[in-house]
């Protein structure tokens, strides 16, 4: 239960690429800043989901083991090894038990009131 006596019954997925694959317009390929931004963006969107009243579960779809390693409190679920961002969030809802909402991994002003 949440603070407030509601059920925390929401399961958020958030698929999330390799940060050295993800936010490609935000700077070349050689940009070393552009992984680190995309991992602080997937970051943020995970750490809103776990503050959120009504998420009890999340669960992020990646191989990338940066995330993993940073991601704490989370379930993980592999990603696919081909099949793109469909595929990914199939994979993760297909673990997920009661209503799931699924989230880019790319929304670093999420905050848990917003998303409640």
């Amino acid at each position: 239960m949440g603070l407030d006596g509601e059920m925390k019954s929401w399961t958020a997925v958030i698929p999330v690429k390799r940060p050295g694959d993800a936010k490609t317009r935000l700077g070349g390929a050689a940009d070393p800043q552009r992984p680190e931004l995309a991992l602080a963006f997937a970051l943020d969107v995970i750490a809103a989901c776990r503050e959120t009243r009504s998420v009890g579960t999340v669960i992020v779809v990646t191989d990338d083991h940066e995330v993993i390693a940073q991601a704490s409190g989370v379930t993980i679920c592999p990603a696919p090894a081909a099949g793109g961002l469909n595929l990914a969030v199939r994979e993760g809802a297909a673990s997920a038990h009661g209503p799931v909402v699924v989230l880019a991994g790319d929304l670093p002003s999420l905050t848990p009131a917003a998303l409640d």
